[in-house]
C-alpha cells in the first residue's frame, strides 16, 4: 500500500506533501509547487491557426485586479494531436514597465511579440479585454460553447459579454469547484512527451512563467486548488493558470 502510494507521490507533484503528512509523518508547508517546467514544456508544440475553425471551445476568465493581470483562456478538442490552448493575456500599459521591475520578466518583449496586451491607461481596461475575446473568436473561427469566470468583481463585464450572445458560467474558487479540473490538467501535462502531447500550449511564454510561478493547497481529503499569491508580497502571478483550471472545468 504504501509502495503505492509512494508511487503517486512520485507521478504527482501535488500529492507529495499528502503522502509525507499522512504515511510518513513529516509536517509540509500548506502549499506545494505544482506542475514542473519540464513537463509544461512537452506540450510547448504550435498551434495551427487554421485548426481552431469551427471548433467548439470553452473558456476561462480570471479577472483579477483592474490594477494587475487578466488572463482568458480557450480550451479546445483534439485527442488525437492534443487539446489545444490558447491564452490572451492584458496588464496596463502605464505600468508595464513597474510589473516588469517587480515581477522579473520580460513583460516588454512578450508584448512586443503579441502574447501580453497592453491596454491605455494604469489599470485593466474591460472593455479592451470584451472587445479582444469577440475579436479573438472572429478572427480563428472557433465557437464558444462557455466562458467560466470568478464572480468577484466580474458583473458589468459578464452582462455585456452576455449581450453579446457568450454563455457565461460563474465559478466559485473553492476546493469541489477547482480540484476536478485541477486534477485533469496535471494529468494532461505530466503525461505529455514531446512526441505525443495531451495538450498543446503553443509555447506560451506569459502561460509558462505562470505555470511556474503557481503553487496548490490541499485538504485533508487529497483535494487541490490553484493558491493566488499575495500581491502585496509576491511578483509571482497565475492568472492564466487559475482561466485555464476554471476552462478546463467547463469541459468536464
Amino acid at each position: 500500500y504504501l509502495r503505492g502510494k509512494a508511487n503517486e507521490a512520485r507521478q504527482s507533484p501535488a500529492q507529495l506533501n499528502r503522502y509525507l503528512r499522512l504515511h510518513l509523518n513529516i509536517r509540509t508547508k500548506q502549499t506545494t509547487r505544482w506542475i514542473p517546467l519540464e513537463s509544461f514544456d512537452a506540450t510547448g508544440q504550435l498551434i495551427d491557426p487554421t485548426e481552431w475553425a469551427g471548433m467548439k471551445v470553452h473558456g476561462g476568465l480570471d479577472l483579477s485586479s483592474t490594477t494587475d493581470f487578466t488572463a482568458y483562456v480557450v480550451r479546445g478538442r483534439n485527442a488525437e494531436r492534443g487539446h489545444p490552448i490558447r491564452m490572451l493575456c492584458w496588464i496596463p500599459e502605464e505600468r508595464l514597465a513597474e510589473l516588469e521591475r517587480r515581477c522579473n520578466v520580460p513583460l516588454a518583449r512578450w508584448a512586443a511579440a503579441g502574447w501580453l496586451r497592453l491596454t491605455e491607461g494604469n489599470v485593466v481596461d474591460y472593455a479592451k479585454v470584451r472587445e479582444d475575446i469577440l475579436a479573438d473568436r472572429d478572427r480563428y473561427g472557433y465557437v464558444i460553447d462557455t466562458v467560466a469566470y470568478d464572480p468577484w468583481n466580474a458583473t458589468e463585464t459578464v452582462q455585456l459579454l452576455e449581450g453579446e450572445g457568450v454563455a457565461m458560467v460563474p465559478v466559485r474558487q473553492g476546493y469541489g469547484t477547482l480540484s476536478p479540473p485541477s486534477k485533469a490538467i496535471e494529468r494532461q501535462v505530466v503525461g505529455s512527451t514531446p512526441a505525443r502531447p495531451l495538450v498543446r500550449t503553443g509555447g506560451n511564454p506569459v502561460l509558462r512563467w505562470m505555470v511556474d510561478c503557481v503553487e496548490v493547497r490541499q485538504d485533508d481529503n487529497g483535494n487541490i486548488k490553484p493558491v493566488k499569491p499575495d500581491r502585496t508580497k509576491s511578483a509571482k502571478r497565475i492568472d492564466g493558470v487559475v482561466a485555464w483550471v476554471m476552462a478546463e472545468r467547463e469541459d468536464m
